[in-house]
């Protein structure tokens, strides 16, 4: 099987989360799941204090895009699209429309790099530094990708654009994964 993924989120070394926004056949494609920062107004930033569970929009420090979320504690959101929890200040919040919420369902979907495996032996330091490098490759991009497998956490595939081929062998140079 293969689809299209836009890629959100290394959330480790050899794994993504990522919305399956076609397959290669697909005539229509999902509307995009980020806004640049100049297309959410000023008056939709002011915002008050939330609430646990307010559903809204959440600037991703990172890339300066703004996301779907879901206040999942006073000071946290968590990223309806790329599965990522995090601290956001007051000022990195927006105000989202139920509409907008309810178009699209939240996506996120976590993949694993088929025939890797994370060395163990691997210091926090260096795994850091790979998911950096990683995250500057993918973060925000489309890739093509085959799916070998799937299980209840998530679907292990393999990339099939160019661009993205040599992700397993650059983990494999850092030193923090293994082939399986």
């Amino acid at each position: 099987m293969w689809c299209t993924a836009a890629l959100f989120y290394a959330g480790a070394a050899y794994t993504f989360f990522y919305a399956i926004i076609g397959d290669l056949n697909a005539t229509k494609q999902r509307d995009s799941l980020c806004w640049p920062d100049n297309e959410v107004p000023a008056l939709q930033k002011q915002i008050i204090p939330p609430n646990i569970n307010d559903l809204l929009l959440s600037q991703y420090i990172k890339d300066g895009h703004w996301y779907r979320a879901k206040v999942v504690k006073i000071d946290q959101t968590n990223v309806q699209d790329f599965g990522k929890t995090e601290i956001v200040p007051l000022c990195c919040l927006a105000k989202c429309t139920e509409q907008l919420m309810q178009s699209n369902p939240a996506c996120a979907v976590r993949f694993r790099l088929a025939n890797l495996i994370d060395n163990t032996a691997c210091d926090e330091t260096r795994r850091r530094k790979a998911i950096d490098t990683i995250a500057v490759i993918v973060l925000n991009q489309t890739a093509s990708v085959e799916v070998i497998g799937r299980n209840d956490e998530e679907i292990i595939v393999r990339f099939i654009d160019g661009q993205f081929a040599d992700i397993p062998d650059i983990l494999l140079s850092l030193g923090v994964v293994e082939e399986t």
